[in-house]
């Protein structure tokens, strides 16, 4: 669209070709395309005003790094010489990527609104099936050994010298003028000059027609050539995600003025709910929720839709078609628990997080699960910040200990996440455990410090119980990370102190907003589902408090 827009207000032709379109059975017909495009591309320019664009999509099928075309493609695309992201980069699961592998905590961020866009990177089907296609390796292999090597590189090779040499002189004037010039150099009678008049052809001009190439890819940039990618090429690089909060109620201004719906989503209100919790989505996928909405109207005899339709195809666009599994009372209510237990460990400890989502409705895997999204675009965090992601995590596990007095095999996917947390914490970012300071309480500094100590060790009893003991790093950039710290006896404590804290501060919240909790369990038990504003005004309703914790009181420890 981009390039459409462009080629529109050059009022040029504009040319499409795919990436994979530059594949060829045959050695060398590869090249011979690219020669065709750009003698199409240069009789359109000549034609219509002297400009053509030429967009190539999915330009990493022929620009990927030619060291790579052996098979090894993905590494252009690694992180090399120790990058690591600015702030560590949370575990995603499910389709929608949620934080935990239960999927039922998912916190719409930065990183995961570039995670979800990295998805939906479209995948290449093999045109033959695998063994089809191993044949024909083998085969192309022994009739033209050079084509599953460096043969595979020459229309690349081609494409990178027609963009430098899109300008040159048309090939018979040059051919005639050197040509002739070499015939006259040749005679030794005639002087290249008498005076000021030259015996000699000028140099042709270069071309008048411009040619403009541009491409598209999911891939990293990192994977595609450097000198496809250098200035003077495709040195200009725009890089797209997500739409905004204002760009979605844009699309959303656009696509519901296409269908019927009710008056009430005319409303600023509505609108910028809509926006609100609709972060991530693409227009295509604001597009298809609404008409997934009016579809839902149409099966009950409705001529318009209206939020709840709406809401309804969101959330089965995010994660699946609810199943219509009917849970026992006391399940339902405990799944409820669970998810109030994030909604409020949220509302309370995360300043610039805000709910969007509270369901307990079977989908996919999750039993139930809590979103929520940010307020604000962020690049980095504080470790107040993390402290608050971490208490989150672990507010359900805590909500069902005051409740239940023991927790359920359902906060599996909080621990684990809570584990990657904390040993990012540690591991990369250099972050340790709160300071306990008892001189105020304790008056002797020996006694106060001996009291620390015993409290920092009580911490960590309680971290090392919660800890998860299976790999949490694989497929992580810090999966190295994570793993020196799990075999680092002093960071290991570190980490368990960390936990062991983050989740006192939840038991001790959770405990103190027993009768919110309660009160957001029973509605959503009766509500079975809370979108956008339905969930942010429950939360001011029963307002919890964060509560002051007294260390030195038995009662603030947890018992597990």
């Amino acid at each position: 669209m981009l390039s459409k827009g462009i080629a529109t207000s050059f009022n040029c032709p504009f040319m499409t070709m795919p990436g994979s379109g530059f594949a060829q059975t045959f050695i060398g017909m590869d090249v011979i395309v690219v020669l065709i495009l750009v003698a199409r591309a240069r009789r359109l320019a000549r034609k219509w005003g002297g400009q053509c664009i030429v967009f190539i999509d999915e330009i990493d099928a022929v620009g990927m790094r030619r060291s790579a075309l052996g098979g090894a493609g993905a590494a252009g695309g690694m992180m090399t010489g120790g990058e690591l992201p600015a702030k560590p980069v949370p575990e995603f699961h499910g389709p929608w990527g949620a934080r935990t592998a239960s999927g039922d905590v998912i916190v719409e961020s930065r990183e995961w609104r570039d995670w979800l866009f990295a998805q939906r990177a479209p995948e290449r089907p093999l045109v033959y099936p695998p063994i089809v296609q191993r044949a024909g390796e083998r085969i192309s292999s022994f009739i033209a050994p050079g084509m599953m090597g460096g043969g595979g590189g020459m229309a690349l090779n081609q494409l990178l010298v027609q963009m430098d040499g899109v300008d040159d002189p048309p090939f018979m004037r040059r051919f005639f003028s050197r040509r002739l010039n070499t015939f006259l150099d040749a005679l030794y009678i005639v002087p290249q000059r008498i005076g000021k008049l030259k015996l000699r052809l000028p140099a042709p001009k270069p071309r008048p027609e411009q040619i403009y190439f541009i491409g598209a890819t999911n891939a990293p940039i990192q994977s595609l050539d450097p000198a496809l990618i250098r200035p003077g090429r495709m040195g200009r690089h725009i890089f797209f995600r997500t739409p905004t909060r204002d760009d979605r109620a844009d699309i959303f201004d656009l696509y519901l003025g296409k269908v019927d719906h009710e008056t009430d989503l005319d409303t600023d209100r509505r609108r910028g709910e809509l926006s609100r919790i609709t972060s991530g989505y693409s227009p295509a996928m604001i597009e298809q929720v609404c008409s997934m909405a009016l579809t839902y109207a149409h099966s009950e005899g409705r001529e318009r839709f209206g939020r709840a339709d709406i809401l309804e195809a969101m959330t089965t666009v995010e994660t699946g078609t609810a199943q219509g599994v009917e849970y026992v009372p006391e399940e339902t209510r405990a799944v409820a628990l669970h998810e109030a237990g994030h909604a409020v460990g949220s509302y309370l400890f995360q300043e610039n997080i805000e709910a969007t989502r509270l369901t307990v409705r079977k989908r996919g895997n999750a039993l139930g699960h809590f979103q929520s999204a940010e307020i604000e675009e962020r690049f980095s965090a504080w470790k107040s910040e993390e402290m608050g992601n971490l208490v989150m995590t672990l507010a359900a596990m805590a909500t069902e200990h005051v409740f239940y007095g023991e927790n359920s095999v359902g906060v599996g996917g909080d621990v684990h996440s809570a584990t990657r947390l904390v040993l990012g914490m540690v591991g990369a970012a250099a972050m340790g455990p709160d300071y306990i300071d008892l001189s105020g309480r304790i008056d002797d500094a020996a006694e106060a410090e001996a009291k620390r100590v015993e409290l920092m060790g009580r911490f960590e009893r309680i971290g090392n119980q919660i800890l998860h003991r299976s790999d949490p790093g694989a497929g992580s950039p810090y999966a190295e990370t994570f793993t020196g710290v799990m075999s680092d006896p002093f960071k290991r404590n570190v980490a368990a102190q960390i936990i062991g804290q983050g989740y006192v501060y939840a038991y001790n919240a959770m405990r103190s907003n027993r009768a919110a909790l309660s009160r957001i369990a029973d509605e959503l038990v009766e509500k079975r589902e809370l979108h956008g504003d339905e969930v942010i005004e429950l939360l001011r309703e029963v307002d919890p408090k964060r509560p002051e914790i007294d260390l030195l009181d038995e009662d603030s420890w947890p018992r597990m």
